[in-house]
């Protein structure tokens, strides 16, 4: 579920418009201190909640998420993305297959926003920004129309202008839907932590090199040796 979950908020296409002034000016400075960091690693868990309010957890991974330049690496459980401005790679090891892609897509450019849930704000009519100690609190909610999300909370350090946690509450139950036999569901909540946030770290540069992974031969893209077990598939 995490995965899907992930996925969905990932490939939105950003949007700017119909949040306040105070909003904005707070987003923006988050923008700015992503944008201006050209290498990092960060620690991302991702955990789904029995409901709105409940501490019980469905389900939780980790991820790691690589800047390098203009080149994102990025892991969630047994599978692997790779992202640069003239290639996108996804690697699963448990169903030994990649996904290969000479466009940029807008996976990509959602992660080189940093803040994906920007798309997001047009479609609610109120927020609102709760001066907190060491954050800000955002909150989104009154949707315009049918939604997935009946609320978006998101916190922005004062420290560093990261955005440490993101808050998503369903409008359905995401487990009915995949299964809509199931009764007495209840609509869970998506959050998004980020952890050990490090700037300019020693990184492994050979987790960017495609050739670790897939190899051109005769015009054909086949996996390279270590993977050589696993399907290739061009987009």
């Amino acid at each position: 579920m995490i995965k899907t979950l992930f996925i969905n908020i990932c490939v939105l296409v950003i949007s700017f418009s119909c949040y306040s002034q105070n909003l904005d000016s707070i987003i923006n400075l988050a923008k700015a201190q992503y944008d201006k960091v050209s290498n990092f690693k960060k620690t991302l868990r991702y955990t789904v909640y029995t409901d709105s309010i409940s501490e019980v957890k469905k389900e939780e991974l980790n991820g790691e998420l690589i800047k390098s330049g203009q080149n994102y690496y990025f892991k969630l459980k047994e599978t692997e993305f790779l992202f640069s401005k003239t290639f996108s790679l996804k690697v699963n090891h448990i169903q030994k297959a990649m996904i290969f892609s000479k466009e940029q897509n807008n996976f990509e450019t959602s992660l080189n926003e940093q803040v994906p849930f920007l798309a997001l704000i047009k479609n609610f009519n109120s927020n609102k920004v709760i001066d907190m100690t060491n954050s800000w609190k955002c909150v989104l909610s009154d949707p315009r129309n049918i939604s997935p999300y009946s609320k978006i909370i998101f916190f922005i350090s004062k420290n560093n202008y990261a955005v440490t946690k993101q808050v998503y509450f369903f409008s359905s139950s995401m487990e009915k839907k995949l299964n809509p036999e199931m009764e007495n569901t209840k609509n869970e909540r998506f959050e998004i932590v980020e952890t050990n946030f490090q700037k300019d770290p020693k990184i492994d540069e050979s987790l960017f090199n495609l050739e670790k992974y897939i190899q051109v031969k005769n015009n054909n893209y086949v996996p390279s040796e270590p993977l050589k077990t696993y399907k290739v598939f061009v987009q």
